[in-house]
């Protein structure tokens, strides 16, 4: 094969790397963190060409069944009233956003088990993003814990923090590594965000010396450099003094990082999640948008 050939495969095999994230979906509602999410939903979809997919989660006004019989039957329709003209209203600036775009996009309304159809919606979808939690936020009828995406849909997840996201988003990225099944399901997930960042590192973090030479972060180096992605390893020890998550985000916040991609740790308990400490740890103080995958 030829120079010429092989660099025509070489540049449509990129290519096609770069289109892998042909579906978005974004949970969108009219809150500041829900234009937040929509911002870098649009970034990403205008970057990789993607379709994009709203979803807005209705909340159910269910009081509780000791006082049902006080409420009058105008106030519970006052109540679906409000809260469908609401979900329009959402609707019409998602579309309205997107078209301005010149984005393909598609809506779903969800009020009736919206985790699970949530989790349904995100498994046709390349990448779905969600919001962190706020533990301020006073709107807690129909949370969507970022968690419950992810255990639930076999997708990667993107989680944005509830401060916002920066605009930067994807140009300084840590990788997470401990040489689980996660981690790799992460970093294979993250590929076409990787392929086009500015920086790259790969951490790895443990207790002692020996722990994290389980998982040498120079393997996982060689691998992305196969991909075309020039990362740098460093392996860290965390003390007794500091978790490895606190530790994390010291070191997302010490390297400029604007994008943490990583495994999610956990697993599901009847209607329980229970997650690793690393995850938990993450998902509370996170300063960065996180990849998830589990």
């Amino acid at each position: 094969m030829t120079t010429a050939n092989l660099e025509s495969v070489r540049t449509s095999a990129e290519a096609g790397t770069d289109m892998a994230l042909k579906r978005i979906l974004v949970h969108f509602d009219q809150s500041q963190q829900g234009q937040s999410r929509m911002d870098l939903a649009v970034t990403l979809a205008r970057q990789f060409g993607s379709r994009l997919t709203g979803v807005y989660v209705i909340p159910s006004f269910i009081p509780p069944a000791f006082v049902v019989g006080q409420v009058p039957p105008a106030f519970l329709v006052e109540q679906e009233r409000e809260v469908q003209e609401a979900a329009e209203a959402a609707r019409h600036q998602f579309i309205e956003r997107a078209s301005k775009e010149g984005l393909t996009a598609d809506w779903q309304s969800l009020q009736f088990s919206p985790v699970v159809e949530l989790r349904r919606l995100a498994r046709y979808a390349d990448l779905a993003i969600v919001g962190q939690n706020d533990p301020d936020a006073r709107d807690l009828v129909n949370p969507v814990r970022p968690e419950d995406v992810v255990l639930g849909s076999g997708r990667p997840v993107l989680v944005v923090p509830y401060i916002g996201a920066p605009a930067t988003t994807g140009r300084r990225v840590v990788i997470a590594w401990n040489g689980s099944r996660e981690a790799a399901r992460a970093v294979g997930d993250a590929l076409p965000l990787l392929r086009r960042a500015e920086t790259v590192w790969a951490l790895s973090i443990g207790r002692d010396a020996g722990e994290t030479a389980t998982s040498p972060t120079s393997e996982l180096a060689r691998f992305l450099a196969d991909h075309g992605i020039r990362a740098t390893p460093r392996e860290l020890i965390a003390g007794d003094d500091i978790s490895a998550s606190d530790l994390l985000l010291s070191m997302l916040s010490d390297l400029g990082a604007d994008l943490l991609v990583m495994g999610c740790y956990g697993h599901s308990r009847l209607r329980e999640v229970v997650l690793g400490g690393m995850t938990r740890g993450i998902l509370r103080h996170m300063t960065v948008p996180v990849l998830m995958s589990h």
